[in-house]
């Protein structure tokens, strides 16, 4: 491992071990680091460039040839504005070899410079072993989310992910597949990064997760009124959605209760009090609902030998779950993913929790051959 150390501006050249022209062999280049250097200790208010913390380190060949060439699956901007972004979120200088030569019979692993302050500069550094450390310390964590949550985990221009991805210096990616509305969904999100950073994802994206409980209108062939002033104060108050859906006749109307896994508390003191208001006495004989996408593959997991696992999460928690019949051909696709679990309010949530435990994750990571 690298070891962190602060010295002067170092001008010898790398060509023989990143395949650059470094300062050495460039008078303009290096007039350029020296300006760039010089502003930058001034930005941070020392007297010298000297005086500014230096680390630098190799990075693997292949994983930058492939975000140059526009190709990296964990990267999806051009490398200069890769590595400018980090020098901007870090207030750091970064030096990387922007002349590399792609395809080089010479494979050595190229370095990267960065100059800063320590803490500055170690920020920069993760960011960037993240997507291009050498030694194969990335890991990747593939889990299921319910296709019909990406969106609002994602959400609006890709702003709450990007705030999880930050915040984690892990790359979180959601299937491709899922934008077509014709294509088979995919509930799979990978998470990759440090195995830190990856644990600290995984629990964001399980936290932003929507959280919807449903139950029955007792009146039938009537809705509730949407706008009347007592959902309003309950979505006000608890900050979550009422929605109602109609059904085929003979059903009743569907309430819906939408919020988010973090505020799970308040979601449910909203649902009691609509089930308290809207079923009167009836409210104490109202089930709750929740529908769960689970990938079919899984199903077989997930139930057990004999169902033996479904029977005991059922008799731990006193919720009812059905599973569809996978094999049934009237049962349409996108229906074959979907898992019902009913019963009280306590029950269905920790019922949820202990499915959502129970789902499969995959650890994806490189072995040294020499360790």
């Amino acid at each position: 491992m690298m070891k962190f150390e602060s010295r002067p501006l170092d001008t010898r050249s790398e060509i023989s071990e990143s395949g650059t022209t470094n300062t050495s062999g460039n008078g303009s280049t290096y007039n350029a680091r020296y300006e760039e250097l010089t502003g930058l200790a001034h930005s941070l208010g020392l007297t010298s460039k000297d005086e500014l913390y230096e680390d630098h380190f190799r990075i693997d060949r292949k994983k930058l040839e492939d975000v140059i060439l526009g190709r990296s699956d964990e990267v999806h901007e051009p490398a200069e504005d890769f590595f400018h972004k980090i020098k901007m979120e870090t207030h750091t200088s970064v030096f990387w070899p922007k002349r590399l030569k792609i395809g080089a019979k010479a494979k050595k692993d190229p370095h990267v410079r960065i100059y800063g302050r320590k803490e500055d500069v170690k920020y920069a550094k993760e960011k960037i072993m993240a997507v291009l450390d050498s030694r194969g310390s990335r890991i990747t964590m593939k889990l299921d989310v319910s296709y019909t949550d990406h969106s609002h985990i994602i959400g609006r221009g890709g702003l709450t992910i990007k705030k999880v991805m930050e915040e984690t210096g892990c790359h979180v990616h959601f299937p491709d597949s899922n934008r077509s509305v014709n294509a088979e969904k995919s509930n799979q999100v990978s998470i990759a990064g440090s195995l830190l950073g990856l644990e600290r994802a995984r629990y964001r994206v399980r936290e932003l997760t929507p959280l919807i409980f449903c139950f029955e209108y007792p009146l039938m062939g009537s809705t509730p009124n949407a706008n009347s002033p007592f959902v309003q104060i309950i979505q006000e108050a608890y900050n979550v959605q009422v929605m109602f859906r109609n059904r085929p006749k003979l059903q009743p109307t569907l309430v819906m209760v939408k919020g988010c896994e973090k505020d799970v508390e308040r979601v449910k003191e909203a649902t009691t009090k609509l089930i308290e208001h809207m079923c009167g006495s009836l409210a104490n004989q109202t089930s709750v609902i929740m529908m769960m996408e689970i990938s079919p593959q899984h199903h077989p997991i997930m139930e057990g030998p004999n169902a033996i696992n479904l029977k005991t999460i059922m008799a731990q928690t006193g919720a009812q779950i059905v599973f569809p019949e996978a094999n049934d051909p009237i049962i349409p696709v996108l229906k074959k993913s979907s898992v019902t679990v009913s019963g009280n309010i306590d029950s269905v949530y920790l019922a949820r929790q202990m499915l959502v435990g129970s789902l499969p994750i995959s650890i994806i990571f490189e072995m040294d051959p020499d360790s």
